[in-house]
């Protein structure tokens, strides 16, 4: 499951931090690569299936 560190949980992508291999609610790019995540990560992480658009 994904695990929210410290700081995630809120919509504002101002605020996202990283959550394992994929983001927290409302980022839609890689915090480390600016790049948008593969849906692979989405898969490994179902309750982060929302961080992509």
């Amino acid at each position: 499951m994904c695990k929210f560190s410290s700081g995630c949980g809120t919509s504002d992508s101002k605020n996202c931090k990283a959550c394992g291999t994929a983001l927290c609610k409302g980022c839609s790019r890689s915090l480390k690569t600016g790049n948008p995540p593969p849906s692979g990560n989405g898969a490994a992480c179902p309750d982060c299936k929302k961080n992509f658009r």
